[in-house]
């Protein structure tokens, strides 16, 4: 199944315009266009500047068929009316969320992801039942907002706050080990950069499994993270280390030396251990370093996140 992608942005705004929306808009079409080898990511349609029934429109088209995925992005003017909040065009009419989920619920993508770069964007989901506000998401719908329903989102340098900060994550930040970049992964990056004074993203979920939306360059080899089981036979095995590990630990080399000497076999091992240790997968045992666990014949062993990787290796899912 395919996946697609709506990506609006809107500056022109008469009565009080944005600078950094239409920029917002190309930057996030054209990282969800390809993924980081060049591959090919999402098919997206892009509206720059484009009034309430152009947006209509064009949401009816998103959610239409039957996909994989379907992403709407918006960057321009909220509302926050009680019963009319929703997102700007151009013409200073609103499309309400009202209007935007009640397509939503008649979606037959599998995911549908909606991401708002716009003031008071935290009130998307929300309907008013009986005088009281609640949510309720449909099966398979995440929501990202920039703010809360009753906040402000900022501008800066060209950009808005957040979608400069849901680019860096979709250049990678938000990548697990595998490369993968999911909605949860993003906003768990979004909210780490902001603190408790800035606008406060919000995020809200009714799914029962993360899609990825792009594939990043993995900071370790794959091949690498295949050898878990090979390098720890159990998840919680400790591994015996000793200076043969050590390539620097050679007569070839002006230093003391300790022996048994750098074996080959055993340096290109502790060389992938290094690396798994880099990302966090892997700790000394009994020891402050690597290098040194091996120089004094210590050990290493996984992390929490290591052992669950090896399951991840065991079970051919890597």
């Amino acid at each position: 199944m395919s996946k697609k992608a709506l990506v609006i942005g809107n500056d022109a705004y008469t009565s009080c315009p944005l600078a950094g929306c239409c920029n917002d808009a190309m930057e996030v079409e054209a990282l969800l266009k390809i993924n980081a080898d060049g591959s090919p990511n999402f098919s997206v349609a892009s509206l720059l500047n484009a009034d309430s029934t152009e947006i209509k429109r064009a949401i009816h088209a998103l959610f239409e068929g039957r996909n994989e995925i379907a992403i709407l992005y918006f960057a321009g003017h909220g509302t926050s009316e009680e019963f009319e909040s929703g997102i700007v065009g151009i013409d200073n009419a609103t499309v309400s969320f009202d209007y935007i989920m009640s397509k939503v619920r008649k979606s037959q993508h599998r995911h549908n992801i909606l991401i708002f770069d716009s003031c008071f964007s935290g009130g998307a989901g929300h309907s008013f039942c009986c005088g009281e506000d609640t949510v309720a998401l449909p099966s398979g719908v995440t929501i990202m907002s920039a703010c809360r329903k009753s906040e402000t989102a900022s501008e800066q340098h060209g950009h808005g706050l957040f979608t400069s900060l849901l680019s860096d994550a979709l250049n990678g930040g938000a990548s697990n080990l595998i490369g993968d970049i999911t909605p949860g992964a993003v906003y768990a990056y979004i909210d780490r950069c902001l603190g408790p004074w800035d606008q406060r993203p919000v995020f809200k979920t009714h799914v029962d499994s993360f899609c990825s939306i792009r594939k990043t360059n993995p900071p370790i080899s794959l091949s690498i993270l295949r050898k878990l089981p090979e390098l720890f036979p159990t998840p919680v095995s400790t591994i015996s280390l000793n200076p043969s590990f050590e390539k620097t630990n050679t007569p070839a080399i002006d230093h003391k030396v300790i022996e048994p000497h750098a074996d080959c076999d055993n340096v290109a091992i502790f060389q992938d251990l290094q690396r798994l240790a880099h990302v966090g997968l892997v700790i000394p045992h009994g020891a402050d370093h690597m290098y040194i666990a091996a120089m004094e014949s210590k050990g290493c062993k996984l992390t929490p996140l290591g052992e669950h990787y090896w399951e991840l290796a065991s079970q051919k899912k890597i």
